[in-house]
Protein backbone atom coordinates (compact mmCIF):
# COMPACT_ATOMS: atom_id res chain seq x y z
CA UNK A 1 0.00 0.00 0.00
CA UNK A 2 1.62 3.44 -0.94
CA UNK A 3 1.41 6.51 0.96
CA UNK A 4 -1.53 7.80 -1.03
CA UNK A 5 -3.94 5.33 -0.54
CA UNK A 6 -5.58 6.34 2.77
CA UNK A 7 -6.03 9.36 2.00
CA UNK A 8 -7.57 8.74 -1.53
CA UNK A 9 -9.65 6.27 0.56
CA UNK A 10 -10.67 8.76 3.13
CA UNK A 11 -11.42 11.27 -0.25
CA UNK A 12 -13.71 8.63 -1.96
CA UNK A 13 -15.62 7.79 1.74
CA UNK A 14 -16.24 11.25 2.17
CA UNK A 15 -17.14 12.15 -1.20
CA UNK A 16 -19.68 9.04 -1.12
CA UNK A 17 -21.37 10.35 2.26
CA UNK A 18 -22.01 13.76 0.67
CA UNK A 19 -23.41 12.39 -2.30
CA UNK A 20 -25.87 9.83 -0.43
CA UNK A 21 -26.88 13.20 1.64
CA UNK A 22 -27.29 14.89 -0.89
CA UNK A 23 -29.44 12.32 -2.78
CA UNK A 24 -31.68 11.84 0.28
CA UNK A 25 -32.27 15.28 0.76
CA UNK A 26 -33.62 15.90 -2.96
CA UNK A 27 -35.06 12.79 -3.90
CA UNK A 28 -35.97 10.81 -0.05
CA UNK A 29 -36.56 14.07 2.37
CA UNK A 30 -40.10 15.05 3.35
CA UNK A 31 -38.95 18.30 2.96
CA UNK A 32 -38.03 18.08 -0.17
CA UNK A 33 -41.09 20.18 -1.83
CA UNK A 34 -40.04 23.05 1.25
CA UNK A 35 -38.41 25.81 -0.22
CA UNK A 36 -35.18 27.33 0.96
CA UNK A 37 -31.56 27.89 0.36
CA UNK A 38 -29.82 24.77 -0.76
CA UNK A 39 -26.95 25.06 1.64
CA UNK A 40 -29.22 25.03 4.46
CA UNK A 41 -31.30 21.57 2.78
CA UNK A 42 -27.85 19.68 3.06
CA UNK A 43 -26.35 20.70 6.35
CA UNK A 44 -27.02 22.48 9.62
CA UNK A 45 -23.84 24.51 9.52
CA UNK A 46 -25.18 27.20 7.21
CA UNK A 47 -27.36 28.54 9.91
CA UNK A 48 -25.34 28.01 12.11
CA UNK A 49 -22.66 30.49 10.49
CA UNK A 50 -25.40 33.52 10.88
CA UNK A 51 -25.88 32.35 14.21
CA UNK A 52 -22.18 32.83 15.67
CA UNK A 53 -22.88 36.50 13.56
CA UNK A 54 -25.56 37.34 15.28
CA UNK A 55 -27.27 37.53 11.66
CA UNK A 56 -29.73 34.64 12.22
CA UNK A 57 -32.88 36.75 12.14
CA UNK A 58 -31.89 38.69 9.45
CA UNK A 59 -31.13 36.03 7.02
CA UNK A 60 -33.98 33.91 8.11
CA UNK A 61 -35.69 37.24 7.23
CA UNK A 62 -34.81 37.49 4.09
CA UNK A 63 -35.07 33.93 3.09
CA UNK A 64 -38.83 34.49 4.34
CA UNK A 65 -38.65 37.80 1.23
CA UNK A 66 -37.30 35.24 -1.26
CA UNK A 67 -38.49 31.94 -1.00
CA UNK A 68 -42.21 32.76 1.23
CA UNK A 69 -44.27 31.79 4.13
CA UNK A 70 -42.02 28.72 4.76
CA UNK A 71 -38.70 27.94 4.31
CA UNK A 72 -36.28 25.32 5.27
CA UNK A 73 -33.84 26.64 7.31
CA UNK A 74 -31.38 23.46 8.20
CA UNK A 75 -32.75 19.87 7.33
CA UNK A 76 -35.03 18.90 9.41
CA UNK A 77 -35.83 22.78 10.22
CA UNK A 78 -38.62 24.90 8.93
CA UNK A 79 -39.71 28.60 9.41
CA UNK A 80 -42.77 29.93 9.44
CA UNK A 81 -43.94 33.16 8.66
CA UNK A 82 -47.98 33.46 8.01
CA UNK A 83 -50.26 34.46 10.72
CA UNK A 84 -52.22 31.77 10.18
CA UNK A 85 -49.86 29.15 9.38
CA UNK A 86 -48.20 30.45 13.27
CA UNK A 87 -51.20 29.84 14.90
CA UNK A 88 -51.97 26.76 13.76
CA UNK A 89 -48.21 25.75 15.05
CA UNK A 90 -48.69 27.89 18.59
CA UNK A 91 -52.45 28.25 19.67
CA UNK A 92 -53.06 26.49 22.77
CA UNK A 93 -55.27 23.73 20.63
CA UNK A 94 -52.21 23.22 18.49
CA UNK A 95 -51.04 19.39 17.82
CA UNK A 96 -47.32 20.23 17.10
CA UNK A 97 -44.45 20.30 19.17
CA UNK A 98 -42.47 22.87 19.69
CA UNK A 99 -39.00 22.91 18.28
CA UNK A 100 -36.17 22.06 20.14
CA UNK A 101 -35.70 26.12 20.63
CA UNK A 102 -37.07 25.68 23.42
CA UNK A 103 -34.84 23.61 25.53
CA UNK A 104 -32.63 26.77 25.86
CA UNK A 105 -35.41 28.46 28.29
CA UNK A 106 -35.94 25.23 30.95
CA UNK A 107 -34.67 26.33 34.37
CA UNK A 108 -32.90 24.02 36.53
CA UNK A 109 -34.18 21.41 34.13
CA UNK A 110 -37.95 22.53 34.65
CA UNK A 111 -40.12 23.71 32.32
CA UNK A 112 -42.62 26.45 32.68
CA UNK A 113 -46.19 26.49 30.76
CA UNK A 114 -44.09 28.58 27.75
CA UNK A 115 -41.69 26.20 27.27
CA UNK A 116 -43.08 23.50 27.29
CA UNK A 117 -42.46 21.73 24.26
CA UNK A 118 -45.63 18.68 23.78
CA UNK A 119 -48.80 19.99 22.69
CA UNK A 120 -50.20 17.40 25.43
CA UNK A 121 -48.10 18.44 28.46
CA UNK A 122 -48.80 21.95 27.39
CA UNK A 123 -52.81 21.29 27.77
CA UNK A 124 -52.20 20.07 31.21
CA UNK A 125 -50.15 22.67 32.30
CA UNK A 126 -52.57 25.18 30.67
CA UNK A 127 -56.03 23.04 32.93
CA UNK A 128 -53.83 24.22 35.87
CA UNK A 129 -53.69 27.84 35.23
CA UNK A 130 -56.53 28.82 33.73
CA UNK A 131 -58.26 29.93 36.08
CA UNK A 132 -55.34 32.75 36.98
CA UNK A 133 -56.28 34.61 33.89
CA UNK A 134 -60.11 35.01 33.54
CA UNK A 135 -61.14 38.26 34.60
CA UNK A 136 -63.05 37.67 37.32
CA UNK A 137 -59.75 36.62 39.25
CA UNK A 138 -57.96 39.49 37.79
CA UNK A 139 -60.31 42.30 38.58
CA UNK A 140 -60.64 41.61 41.90
CA UNK A 141 -59.84 44.96 44.28
CA UNK A 142 -57.50 43.37 46.13
CA UNK A 143 -55.10 42.99 42.77
CA UNK A 144 -56.38 46.16 40.70
CA UNK A 145 -56.72 48.87 43.86
CA UNK A 146 -52.66 48.70 44.16
CA UNK A 147 -52.20 49.18 40.48
CA UNK A 148 -54.08 51.92 40.60
CA UNK A 149 -52.73 54.21 43.47
CA UNK A 150 -49.29 53.54 41.95
CA UNK A 151 -50.48 55.02 39.00
CA UNK A 152 -52.24 58.01 40.18
CA UNK A 153 -49.07 58.33 42.39
CA UNK A 154 -46.96 58.35 38.88
CA UNK A 155 -49.27 60.55 37.35
CA UNK A 156 -49.27 63.50 40.28
CA UNK A 157 -45.19 63.25 40.38
CA UNK A 158 -45.56 64.33 36.44
CA UNK A 159 -47.74 66.75 36.93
Amino acid sequence: MTTWQPGFIFCAVILLFLSARIIHVFCFSSLRHVPGPVMAKITSLWVRAYDVRLQRNQKIYEWHQKFGKIVVIAPGQVSVSGLASTREIYSASGRHPKSAYFDHFSAYGCRCIFTTRDCHEHRMMRKHTFQFYQPKFIYRPSIVEPIRTMAKAIIHQMC
